[in-house]
């Protein structure tokens, strides 16, 4: 197994044998994931044109509220590495 070391801290590579394991380990984690200024919603809706070719369903949305004067929406997809990305996302 690989690690990180940083700063005197030890961190391990997981490995999720599901999707919907690592789905709930981002929810769980998403303050340390994507910063504490960050909202995490865990909403499954279709964005994108109704025709077949441009639909999606992002596993959730990220806010980031770094910088409040000017917050950034995220589309966030939770996939395994196995996966193909262009075939479940960049479609």
């Amino acid at each position: 197994m690989s690690h990180i070391l940083l700063k005197d801290k030890k961190y391990s590579i997981l490995s999720f044998d599901s999707e919907d394991d690592f789905e709930k380990a981002v929810i769980e984690n998403s303050s340390f994931l994507f910063g504490k200024d960050t909202v995490y919603i865990d909403v499954k809706k279709k964005v994108g044109k109704k025709n077949k070719y441009h639909k999606g369903i992002p596993d959730g949305y990220l806010i980031d509220f770094f910088d409040a004067k000017s917050p950034q929406l995220y589309f966030i997809e939770n996939e395994l590495d196995k996966h193909d990305v262009y075939g479940h996302i960049g479609e």
